[in-house]
């Protein structure tokens, strides 16, 4: 798994198992080590947040590149399906002044709010299969 800088962040990455690398130049000089529970693409969520109509169409420029060290799995959140999230949870997102606490938390946030989504669309596809059923009954 490789993602370099220069190109357009068209998602988020929620490390959930390993080690990645990240590091603004081709030597790896001076390169973070992102584990689980951390998060690459702050970029994009920053986009999302502070954009007032994000277009796909201007996606953010990543600052870094992302290359796995050792084994990992990531969940992947894709531009559009975060800013669904973040416009359907628009209240576990504060806009307070404190930007550096706020971070972490609006990650996690996105997470939670993924979460909840993919828990609403299956009990809705449960409801109509079950109401399927007892139609035909």
């Amino acid at each position: 798994m490789r993602c370099c800088s220069s190109l357009a962040a068209d998602e988020m990455l929620f490390i959930t198992r390993g080690k990645v690398l990240t590091y603004t130049t081709a030597g790896r000089e001076g390169a973070d080590c992102l584990e689980k529970g951390d998060f690459y693409g702050q970029e994009l969520l920053d986009w999302v947040l502070q954009t007032p109509n994000p277009s796909l169409s201007n996606l953010p420029f990543s600052t870094k590149t992302v290359q796995a060290h050792t084994k990992v799995e990531v969940f992947a959140l894709r531009a559009n399906d975060l800013k669904n999230v973040v416009s359907k949870f628009w209240w576990l997102f504060p806009s307070s002044g404190m930007e550096q606490l706020r971070k972490p938390k609006a990650a996690q946030a996105v997470q939670v709010a993924w979460r909840r989504h993919k828990q609403l669309q299956r009990s809705e596809g449960v409801s109509k299969i079950l109401s399927m059923l007892q139609i035909k009954s």
